[in-house]
């Protein structure tokens, strides 16, 4: 568990937790994302390609 969440007294919001960590993430951004499109099948990575492609045109 990380150490701020071990000094919070009870449930805290995501921002207490971010305040506390000091830019210290156990991950970078964008891993999550990609992380996400290598388990999707080739027809749904067409699919996810083309809804992004229509909400950048909008």
């Amino acid at each position: 568990m990380p150490a701020a969440l071990q000094r919070a007294d009870g449930p805290v919001a995501a921002a207490w937790v971010r305040e506390r960590l000091d830019g210290d993430l156990a991950y970078d951004r964008g891993a999550v994302p990609a992380g996400f499109v290598t388990g999707l099948t080739a027809d749904d990575e067409r699919l996810l390609r083309g809804l992004l492609s229509e909400a950048e045109g909008s």
